[in-house]
């Protein structure tokens, strides 16, 4: 008796402590000019919405200081010319699987969801720590490394330690967490298990390819994307405050929908930096683009944008087309184009094989 009495009673506190975190106030940061205080339901509710132009948002609550500053780090100018080394960095293509990116995908979305707060969102997140670190296993000057947020889903680095004697530091993210209208379904095929996929097919040929560069290079998978870009945050505000020179960053959000034609995003992002990604897209794949917008905060590079870094969104369409089972329980495997995967994985070696070497 008393067993089943203890059990009612920790279900009753479950549902309280439920009831209070719902209730929980977050800062959301719409524009820039434009913040609202919303309870956690309210900020879950924006995260299931349908996705479209000018529907972002960032949860601030936890780094309202973020905003954009050099300290001592002068912007690099972006290469101009990008075949200087086109033979080798062709020849990494030949590594790429199609059938590892379809692979990746159908483990993630395996998932129920890949929601921040669940445990499969905890528990997918180990999956994919657990694949980069056993790409990496034997490779001494790659680390990977967990980072913590204060939600149970953690987020990853692996970095590529360069062999110049700069400090600077480019990075290619994705995010891992899902969301859903029809929670708890969320299989999240294109948003993003696409980009997750993209990622870890990108390190493994780097590896089997023996690649490393000048420069650092470093690969993220971000938690918390869905409710507010929470996870790159953490780590963008950590960087900054830790003067870490991030010289470029590159999103992969939503990477293996629709025909070979993509948008390279021309809003909160680095003018620059997107020049020199067309020139990569011209010379390396065979995507076809067109300059798109999605509005504030639409994807994890908008983390970094705030925190004065350069980075850039190719997205898989321009974004008034975007996929449109993402956010519902029909973001599945048979609705995606893995030769688009394959082409973005060219896309991610070309931009680190060259700015990477720049130095």
């Amino acid at each position: 008796e008393n067993s089943m009495l203890l059990k009612q009673v920790l279900g009753i506190l479950a549902v309280l402590i439920g009831i209070i975190s719902s209730q929980e106030m977050r800062l959301i940061e719409f524009n820039e000019t434009h913040q609202e205080w919303l309870t956690v339901s309210q900020v879950e509710a924006l995260a299931h919405q349908e996705c479209g132009a000018d529907k972002g948002f960032m949860d601030i609550t936890d780094h309202q200081t973020l905003s954009p500053y050099h300290q001592h780090h002068p912007r690099i100018i972006f290469p101009t010319v990008v075949n200087h080394d086109t033979r080798s960095i062709k020849t990494m293509f030949n590594k790429i699987s199609e059938t590892n990116l379809k692979a990746t995908v159908e483990k993630l979305v395996s998932y129920p969801n890949r929601y921040y707060t669940t445990t499969e969102g905890a528990t997918s997140a180990k999956w994919i720590r657990d694949s980069f670190s056993k790409i990496t296993q034997h490779v001494n000057y790659i680390t990977v490394t967990e980072f913590k947020h204060s939600w149970e889903q953690s987020s990853t680095i692996v970095r590529i330690e360069g062999t110049g004697d700069s400090n600077e530091v480019i990075i290619i993210g994705a995010h891992e967490d899902s969301t859903s209208l029809s929670l708890p379904e969320a299989p999240g095929a294109d948003d993003d298990a696409s980009g997750i996929a993209t990622i870890l097919e990108l390190l493994r040929v780097l590896v089997e390819s023996n690649w490393r560069g000048k420069r650092t290079v470093e690969i993220h998978a971000y938690s918390a994307e869905e409710v507010g870009l929470r996870g790159s945050q953490g780590i963008a505000h950590a960087y900054q405050k830790d003067n870490v020179n991030v010289v470029g960053m590159l999103q992969f959000d939503m990477t293996m929908y629709g025909t070979l034609s993509i948008g390279i995003i021309n809003d909160y992002t680095d003018a620059a930096q997107n020049t020199f990604v067309k020139k990569i897209l011209d010379e390396y794949t065979t995507l076809e683009y067109q300059n798109s917008r999605c509005g504030y905060a639409c994807s994890d590079h908008g983390s970094w944008t705030k925190a004065g870094y350069p980075s850039s969104f190719p997205f898989e369409t321009i974004f008034v087309e975007h996929n449109p089972f993402i956010h519902t329980d029909d973001d599945v495997v048979d609705n995606l184009n893995f030769a688009k995967g394959v082409e973005y994985v060219k896309l991610g070696l070309a931009f680190f094989s060259v700015l990477a070497n720049q130095c």
